[in-house]
């Protein structure tokens, strides 16, 4: 009897008493992939049902910041418990930025972007943010808050982007120091050079001090020399770039106005609303950690 057999690959083969072992493996092979395909298939729709909601959403959004101030306050095991709450709401948030951006992207694309995300970005600023909240004294943890710093910069400048060319977007973020003006602290910036000092000359230096003193506020400007907007006054002289999102730092409950998160591009309409989604959650995870350090 004769048997056609249809593989996860859209393959066919017709199977007879004659088929061979190599035959069998490549059958083999594609039925594999195809229980594959359904199993993810399956994982996503689970996920996208489960965090593609607004409850969701607004409940992990408020869950990093609020559980950072609570990790500087509880002690002993609830610390600990704390910490791993705030790490795994980190990680859905993150996944659930992901989800809404790849919703309608094939299989492929939909890997490639979860590889990006994690490897460029997300993994690393959730082992930055649990190794900092782990600290109980300043003297350990204020290198660790300079390593989630950078870690921040380095997955902003990654993933906060659908530029054409990637690799001249430029990050950067600014520290308030107690002179009430924000001071450069980190930068991936490339060809030319931040401002060193924001908030000293001008009305746009005003309106961009009094911006990021609102915490957890995002903008975002799709062509700089077409709007007139405060955020063109990141770079020394001209700004050489176009696009622009930007994200205060802080805890607003607790009274903590930590900085300046921002992410340039020379490619007008750089950043799209997913990417400043995703700039919003590095700027509450940052300012959980930041809050740590205040409570030590």
């Amino acid at each position: 009897m004769n048997v056609l057999v249809t593989t996860g690959l859209g393959s066919r083969y017709l199977v007879t008493a004659d088929t061979s072992a190599d035959q069998w493996f490549k059958i083999g092979e594609g039925c594999r992939l195809m229980k594959s395909k359904r199993v993810w298939q399956a994982m996503r729709n689970f996920a996208d049902k489960a965090l593609l909601n607004l409850p969701v959403t607004a409940l992990l959004g408020m869950a990093v910041p609020g559980l950072g101030v609570a990790v500087s306050i509880v002690e002993d095991q609830a610390h600990t418990a704390v910490v791993v709450a705030l790490l795994i709401c980190a990680m859905l948030a993150g996944l659930s930025i992901w989800l809404r951006h790849t919703s309608d992207g094939g299989y492929k694309e939909v890997a490639a972007r979860l590889a990006r995300t994690l490897s460029g970005g997300g993994l690393p600023v959730i082992l930055a943010l649990g190794r900092l909240c782990s600290k109980d004294n300043r003297g350990e943890a204020d290198p660790a808050a300079d390593f989630l710093i950078h870690q921040i910069v380095t997955a902003a400048r990654r993933t906060c982007s659908h530029a054409k060319q990637p690799s001249l977007t430029k990050a950067a973020y600014y520290k308030f120091e107690p002179d009430g003006y924000l001071h450069l602290k980190n930068a991936l910036w490339g060809s030319g050079s931040p401002r060193r000092t924001l908030g000293v000359d001008g009305d746009h230096d005003k309106d961009l001090l009094q911006f990021a003193l609102n915490p957890m506020r995002v903008k975002r400007v799709d062509d700089i020399s077409r709007e007139d907007c405060f955020l063109d006054v990141l770079e020394m002289g001209t700004p050489g770039y176009r696009s622009c999102i930007a994200s205060s730092v802080g805890v607003k409950e607790a009274g903590l106005q930590e900085g300046l998160l921002v992410v340039v591009s020379p490619e007008a309409k750089a950043f799209e609303d997913s990417d400043v989604e995703a700039l919003r959650l590095l700027g509450g995870a940052l300012a959980a950690g930041l809050a740590h350090v205040h409570g030590l």
